[in-house]
């Protein structure tokens, strides 16, 4: 089993910087953050699930673009990664910052 945890604080995020936001999100994550009213928290929420994921894989090798960070229906998010589902992630942000959990 792996547990990762991640935190960051969202005044740090750039949200004029495209670059960055193609580094983090992937191509279906744009276009949902491109539609949200809350870009920061959105953005701020993924990089720190992914970092998360990435250390409960213990893999630094994992390309942030092909971690996608989804929700269903009931708002859970959860990832897919490869082609496989995983359920285990607590995405919470509170001000000034965002903070995720991932068990694998």
């Amino acid at each position: 089993m792996g547990v990762g945890v991640d935190i960051i604080n969202l005044n740090r995020l750039d949200l004029n910087n495209d670059k960055f936001i193609h580094f983090v999100l992937s191509p279906l994550e744009i276009e949902i953050f491109n539609k949200r009213k809350d870009k920061r928290e959105y953005l701020g929420s993924r990089w720190a699930s992914k970092e998360a994921f990435i250390k409960a894989k213990n893999d630094r090798n994992i390309d942030f673009k092909n971690i996608v960070i989804l929700n269903e229906d009931s708002g859970k998010p959860y990832i897919m990664y490869n082609g496989e589902k995983y359920k285990n992630i607590s995405i919470s942000h509170e001000k000034e910052y965002a903070i995720s959990v991932v068990v694998i």
